[in-house]
């Protein structure tokens, strides 16, 4: 029991260190720090959006737990900084849609997907629906991904004519997509359902 105990224990503190490392990392602007060239003692200019929509949502389960709130407010920045500049509305056929680009031009399904598991995550955790409609486009974003007839997902797209660049990428694209999409679909039964208080009057 004292070994779990401590062991538990430890979990924590490599969370709340890990975290406040993330937290340490995020500009003013809400874009991370990417990484550090050490032999040129200079910032790494690369940007990679997937990773900065999925450091975010690290973030986020982390201030579940420690609810820290240097962590909280690094948090608000990154999540400004995903919706404000990184992910793209796009009108296709009479859909309003939504894609997280990357700067070559790339829309990943990996992308959209974890686009979608921070910001259900920031909903649940910071108790907002702020982000709702932008998650519903973004919801259909991945839909659009998907072949009806098959279920398979296309993994990458170009933007913005969303052409097929690539069928298949990495494998684990799809399960991402299905649990954002589950996330997203629980959220929006939330936020659509009525409350029991509200039943028991109807």
């Amino acid at each position: 029991r004292d070994f779990c105990l401590s062991r538990g224990l430890g979990d924590v503190y490599k969370r709340q260190r890990g975290s406040r490392y993330l937290a340490g990392q995020v500009m003013p602007s809400g874009r991370f720090v990417y990484g550090w060239h050490p032999c040129f003692d200079r910032a790494i200019k690369a940007y990679n959006c997937l990773r900065h929509a999925s450091s975010v949502y690290a973030m986020i389960e982390a201030f579940e737990e420690t609810r820290d709130p240097g962590l909280g407010a690094a948090i608000g920045r990154a999540i400004d900084y995903l919706t404000r500049e990184l992910i793209r509305p796009v009108r296709h056929q009479g859909q309003d849609l939504a894609f997280l680009v990357e700067p070559d031009g790339e829309i990943k399904l990996g992308g959209n997907a974890v686009c979608l598991l921070a910001l259900t995550k920031h909903a649940e955790v910071f108790r907002t629906d702020i982000h709702l409609p932008l998650l519903k486009r973004l919801g259909r974003g991945v839909i659009f991904m998907q072949d009806e007839a098959s279920g398979a997902f296309r993994h990458v797209l170009t933007y913005p004519d969303l052409a097929v660049k690539e069928r298949f990428r990495i494998i684990y694209y799809d399960g991402e997509a299905a649990f954002g999409l589950m996330r997203l679909y629980a959220l929006c039964l939330l936020y659509t359902s009525p409350s029991p208080r509200d039943r028991q009057k109807s």
